[in-house]
């Protein structure tokens, strides 16, 4: 995705790095809040919560990010076979 995002502006590392940044960030801040959670409130309320932020995460990718790779159809190197 990042690839097809950045394909041609020479930004491809640029935008890899931020991204992994991001992923550790928000791995850091998940353990953080949960265990201040699990403490206040409980292992189940925890791991319900987690749960619950992660499947809003994975509706907005599925709603809101479009296909970045173009189809097949629109390929315009085509294989000819004899």
């Amino acid at each position: 995705m990042v690839a097809d995002l950045t394909q041609g502006t020479g930004r491809f590392n640029l935008a890899q790095g931020a991204i992994n940044t991001m992923i550790g960030i928000g791995a850091a801040i998940s353990n953080l809040a949960s265990g201040f959670l699990v403490k206040a409130a409980g292992y189940k309320i925890g791991f319900i919560t987690l749960g619950v932020i992660a499947a809003i995460g994975l509706l907005w990718l599925w709603l809101k990010m479009p296909e970045t790779k173009e189809s097949q159809s629109q390929d315009t190197t085509k294989i000819e076979h004899n």
